[in-house]
């Protein structure tokens, strides 16, 4: 079989003869825009006349601290900007005298504070940080110390051996209207108020050595929390009134213990072979301030709850040591000497840690093994609203 081509015949047009359809126009659409807005008219903003309540919370620190031999001066600070609130000088019927002012004691509202001027005998002040002024509360020929404030800011606890003994006492914030808490042959101190103010704990020497004991605001009701051979000193009663923060040489030096209220489930916080006394509770009760001679002398450790190890105090803003070790060289340095005048502000301090210590390494470190404006102790905490 053989295949044949068809021929299929085309129909040639030419381009002028093509048939386009017609086009089709689209159907419209609408668009739907929304109004225009004008923008808002601004309103005119007032100036603030009034300061809003409670519009800053703010922490304070107060602490005494060795300025030179034997002589102790009070420096509050404000934990929020770190700096200096308040340098408490001596008294001018007290100047080119061996003065120490220690033990100090925020009000609760911050503005005032209750400490001990030591000069023979020892009495208790209150400064005002508002004006400077200084108000004696005491005045007598015996020994008054470790004044402590009520929660409401009415009242100090102090102890006095007035009595021949120590006891503990209670007076108005003008001094006036004494009332005697404890009566007996041994020595009570170290007054700290529940923070209810129902309570105060103190430690006592009527049991043979120093316990830590509880008694109610009016002297009623006395009981022994701690009952241990050993020394058991300077109770805190931390910020929420669950425990007491307190120090005790039952370890052969003294370490910070806490305990419940009812003297129950003690524990130990601090393991160093130095002493460590003086415990402070931070408002937020997460932490606790306390003394150490650690380093060589007395200073303040951070300790915060749950962690092993504290912390130097001085080291987390402000301080001290460094500045005043500074200051020494800077104010002995004689024109021949090889020791150069080192200016440095807080904020270069804490920058420039590394480099200062290499400073002092190089420059005249035996200063450093001196307590000469070493000392740092003693501190209290409180949270304000300003």
């Amino acid at each position: 079989m053989s295949l044949s081509l068809i021929s299929i015949p085309v129909q040639s047009q030419t381009l002028d003869q093509l048939t386009l359809p017609p086009l089709s126009t689209p159907p419209m659409v609408q668009l739907t825009l929304p109004p225009l807005v004008p923008p808002p008219v601004e309103q005119e903003v007032k100036p603030i006349t009034e300061k809003p309540n409670n519009l800053i919370i703010s922490e304070k620190i107060i602490f005494s601290q060795e300025f030179s031999s034997n002589v102790f001066l009070i420096r509050a600070i404000n934990k929020n900007t770190w700096q200096e609130e308040k340098l408490f000088t001596t008294l001018p019927d007290q100047q080119n005298k061996p003065v120490t002012m220690w033990e100090p004691s925020w009000a609760p509202d911050g503005k005032k504070a209750a400490y001990v001027l030591w000069y023979i005998t020892g009495e208790i002040y209150l400064m005002s940080l508002d004006d400077q002024s200084t108000t004696r509360l005491t005045d007598n020929d015996f020994d008054d110390k470790n004044p402590a404030w009520s929660p409401d800011g009415t009242q100090i606890a102090f102890s006095t051996n007035r009595d021949d003994n120590y006891e503990i006492y209670l007076m108005d914030k003008e001094g006036n209207n004494l009332v005697r808490l404890t009566e007996n042959g041994f020595d009570d101190g170290d007054p700290c108020w529940s923070p209810d103010g129902t309570k105060i704990a103190f430690t006592s020497h009527r049991d043979g050595n120093n316990d830590i004991f509880t008694m109610n605001a009016d002297g009623s009701n006395f009981r022994n929390l701690t009952r241990h051979s050993a020394d058991d000193i300077d109770p805190a009663w931390s910020p929420d009134g669950t425990q007491i923060a307190f120090s005790t040489n039952r370890d052969d030096n003294y370490e910070i213990y806490l305990m419940d209220t009812r003297g129950t489930n003690q524990q130990k916080l601090t393991d160093n072979p130095s002493l460590d006394t003086e415990p402070c509770w931070s408002p937020d009760g997460k932490q606790i301030l306390f003394t150490s001679d650690r380093s060589g002398t007395s200073n303040l450790y951070l300790l915060t709850l749950g962690q092993e190890y504290a912390e130097p105090f001085f080291l987390k803003g402000y301080m001290t040591q460094v500045e005043y070790f500074l200051k020494y060289l800077s104010d002995t340095a004689q024109p021949d000497d090889n020791v150069p005048n080192i200016i440095l502000t807080f904020q270069q301090i804490l920058t420039s840690a590394t480099n200062l210590i290499t400073q002092l390494t190089t420059y005249q470190l035996e200063f450093i093994e001196k307590p000469k404006y070493l000392i740092i102790w003693q501190a209290d905490w409180v949270r304000v609203k300003e």
